[in-house]
């Protein structure tokens, strides 16, 4: 038996992120035969990886399979629906997993699953092709836009995140950036955006998450519950990651010199200011 989150598991995890990452640079003939491709593959992992296995990610490490990259930027959705906006199967293009820095074991986690579903085309082929999907989180939702500044590609855009003010005196105010990779331009253009935090690395004050906006229902027709959320349901825009520093006019910054002692600070004040907001029930499709 191999324990989950060992060493062993780990490098069995990565492994998996390999070959979907070598698999989706591949042309296939139908997009929709992404979940049914790799379906043997995905059986043969099962007995360590899972058993619990929703459109190409594994329940047991769902927050860090949620990671995954375009690898490239398209102008164009494609016509039809191939998985759910949270899966890497959602999208005809290559993917890269980014789980981010730091130990992916050592991490708080921000958010948690209420529940994940998926609706098999056939249900006797449990890693095959999937015709909807929910996943329902218990978590807090920021308002956020894209900034007009540009970094070095084109994929990656910056963002600036509504987080709420922690301290009344400007100079102690955390410093924090964000940023995420898209998959489409036509993303870029909306504002009706959000960050979903779900965990933050215990080494480092970096945030990871998910970048979501409301979902066309004509597009993303999920195995949906109807009614979580007042009846809103969102979509996968991008995975983000947000970064925490103090100002070098920080009280914190100037007074305390050991870095591991500014580093505690810091990680608590980000942690305090992400779980301001009640939690509530997301569900993407």
């Amino acid at each position: 038996h191999i324990a989950h989150g060992s060493d062993e598991w780990t490098r069995i995890h990565g492994r998996w992120w390999e070959i979907i990452k070598d698999y989706t640079s591949r042309t296939l003939s139908d997009s929709s035969d992404r979940l049914v491709a790799i379906s043997g593959l995905a059986e043969m992992f099962a007995p360590i990886l899972g058993p619990d296995y929703v459109a190409g990610l594994w329940k047991d490490n769902l927050f860090q399979d949620l990671l995954w990259d375009s690898d490239t930027l398209s102008s164009f959705r494609g016509i039809g629906y191939l998985g759910p906006s949270w899966s890497w199967a959602s999208i005809d293009r290559p993917v890269i997993w980014n789980p981010g820095v730091g130990n992916p074991w050592d991490r708080y986690l921000l958010a948690e699953v209420v529940k994940c579903t998926v609706a098999l085309r056939n249900k006797n082929l449990p890693f095959g092709m999937v015709t909807g999907g929910s996943l329902i989180l218990r978590a807090t939702l920021f308002r956020c836009k894209w900034s007009s500044y540009k970094t070095g590609n084109t994929e990656t855009r910056e963002l600036v995140v509504d987080f709420p003010p922690l301290s009344s005196v400007p100079s102690e105010e955390l410093s924090i950036r964000a940023s995420a990779r898209l998959s489409y331009k036509e993303d870029i253009a909306r504002q009706d955006i959000w960050i979903i935090p779900l965990l933050i690395y215990r080494e480092f004050a970096v945030m990871r998450g998910l970048v979501v906006t409301r979902a066309e229902l004509d597009v993303w027709q999920g195995a949906g519950s109807g009614g979580v959320g007042k009846g809103h349901f969102y979509r996968r825009v991008a995975a983000a990651s947000c970064w925490a520093s103090f100002p070098r006019s920080s009280s914190v910054w100037n007074n305390i010199l050991d870095k591991e002692d500014r580093k505690g600070i810091l990680r608590t004040k980000f942690l305090t200011m992400l779980s301001q907001p009640p939690r509530v029930e997301i569900e993407l499709l």
